[in-house]
C-alpha cells in the first residue's frame, strides 16, 4: 500500500522536527512504543525513513529519495498534511495532479470507487486549506503547489517501481498515472495483482502481436477495471503510436456493443485527454473517418477484416 494514515503523517512530522529514536518518537507523537514501531517499520517499507547506526544505539531519518525530500520541504513550509494528504486523500489529489488540468468530482468518484459523498468531503478539505482551486470545468492542483504535484509524481514512480519488481524481475514499468501503472513482461508470463490490457486481451481474442510484449494495468485505487481502461491504458503507452491506436480501435470495434461509451470518455477526461475518448467512438462508428493522427480508414477496415471478425 502506498497511503500514509494520519498516526504515519504525525510520527513523520515528529522525525522531521528532530527526533530520531523510537522512544522520543512515541513521546513525542502522543503514541505507544510498539504502535510507533510498526509505523516506523511502514514508513521504511514506502520509502521515507531508513535506519541508521549512532555508537550502540539504533536511530531513524529520512532517505535520500526525491519524495521524501519533497515531503521534508512541505512539512517545513507548514503544509496541512494530516488535513490533504492522509488515507485516501493522497489518491485523490494523485489523480487531479496526474490529470494536469482540472476534474469533476463526478469522474473522480467515477474512476477511483470512492462514494461521491468521500470525494466531496476531500475536495472541499483540500479547497478550504489552498491545495485546490475550483473551477469550471472542476477541481485542479493550486498554481502555488508545484512541490506537491512533484511529490506526487515522484511518489507514484517509486510505488510503481516498487511493485512491478514485486511482480517480476521482467517488469518494465510503460506508464504511470498516480499510484496506477501499466507494464509489460515477456510473452507467457503471468503476473498475479494485474489485468490484461487491450494489447494483451486482444491477442487471445485472435489478434496476432507475436514478438510484443504483454502488457498488464495495475491499480490502487477501487473502481472495477474494464475494457474501457484497457484500450485507453494502450492508447497512452505511446500518445503518438499510430500501431498502439490502430490495435486499440480494432479492439474497441471488435466489443463495441459492449463498451460503455459514457465511461470511456470519462476516463479520457480523467487521463487529461478528453477528446480522446469521443474520437475513439466517432472513429469506429464510421461517423468521422478523417481524425488527425488515427490510421487511415481503410487500413483499419482491412486490418479489422484480418483481425477484429477473427473468433
Amino acid at each position: 500500500m502506498h497511503e500514509l494514515g494520519v498516526s504515519m503523517i504525525r510520527v513523520l512530522s515528529v522525525v522531521n522536527d528532530g527526533r530520531d529514536r523510537l522512544r522520543d518518537i512515541a513521546a513525542a507523537a502522543g503514541l505507544s512504543v510498539p504502535r510507533t514501531s510498526v509505523i516506523l517499520s511502514g514508513l521504511r517499507d514506502r520509502g521515507f525513513l531508513e535506519k541508521h547506526r549512532r555508537g550502540m544505539s539504533e536511530t531513524v531519518g529520512f532517505t535520500g529519495l526525491r519524495f521524501a525530500h519533497l515531503f521534508r520541504a512541505m512539512l517545513e513550509r507548514g503544509f496541512p498534511a494530516r488535513e490533504c494528504l492522509a488515507d485516501t486523500r493522497m489518491t485523490t489529489l494523485a489523480v487531479i495532479a496526474a490529470n494536469g488540468g482540472a476534474v469533476k468530482a463526478s469522474d473522480l468518484a467515477a474512476y477511483t470507487g470512492y462514494s461521491a459523498g468521500t470525494v466531496r468531503a476531500l475536495l472541499h478539505a483540500a479547497g478550504r486549506n489552498g491545495v485546490l482551486k475550483r473551477t469550471g470545468s472542476g477541481y485542479a492542483l493550486s498554481s502555488s503547489m508545484s512541490t506537491l504535484g512533484a511529490f506526487l509524481q515522484s511518489y507514484g514512480e517509486h510505488i510503481a517501481g516498487t511493485a512491478a519488481g514485486c511482480i517480476s524481475k521482467n517488469a518494465l514499468v510503460h506508464r504511470i498515472f498516480g499510484f496506477e501503472f501499466v507494464f509489460s513482461l515477456p510473452p507467457g508470463e503471468k503476473p498475479t495483482g494485474a489485468v490484461p490490457t487491450a494489447a494483451t486481451a486482444i491477442s487471445r481474442d485472435g489478434v496476432e502481436t507475436r514478438g510484443q510484449r504483454d502488457y498488464y494495468h495495475y491499480s490502487t485505487v477501487k473502481r472495477k477495471l474494464g475494457m474501457e481502461d484497457f484500450m485507453y491504458d494502450l492508447i497512452l503507452l505511446e500518445r503518438d503510436s499510430v500501431q498502439n491506436l490502430m490495435i486499440a480501435l480494432i479492439y474497441l470495434k471488435k466489443r463495441r456493443i459492449k463498451v460503455d461509451a459514457g465511461r470511456l470518455e470519462m476516463i479520457a477526461r480523467v487521463l487529461g485527454s478528453r477528446a480522446k475518448g469521443e474520437d475513439m467512438l466517432r472513429y469506429v462508428d464510421g461517423e468521422d473517418r478523417h481524425i488527425e493522427g488515427f490510421p487511415d480508414y481503410a487500413e483499419f477496415q482491412g486490418k479489422y477484416r484480418v483481425y477484429g471478425e477473427a473468433p
